[in-house]
């Protein structure tokens, strides 16, 4: 005999978060991410050229050991 679906839990923010602060909390965050993703776009291609001009791997290979 089937069950009837049950409801699905709504989630709610933390008590200690007060709604007024919430928005600019995720633009913040935002712009971190945002900032963080710039970041690694430079660095991957600073690996890059380095690599092309230095005519070696600079990344570690998958499976590689540490010493």
């Amino acid at each position: 005999m089937k069950q009837p679906p049950r409801a699905k839990a709504v989630k709610t923010a933390p008590d200690f978060l007060p709604d007024e602060s919430l928005p600019t909390d995720v633009k913040t965050l935002q712009a971190e991410l945002r900032k963080a993703r710039l970041e690694k776009q430079v660095l991957l291609e600073v690996i890059k050229v380095a690599e092309e001009e230095l005519g070696i791997p600079i990344r570690e290979k998958h499976g590689a050991k540490q010493s």
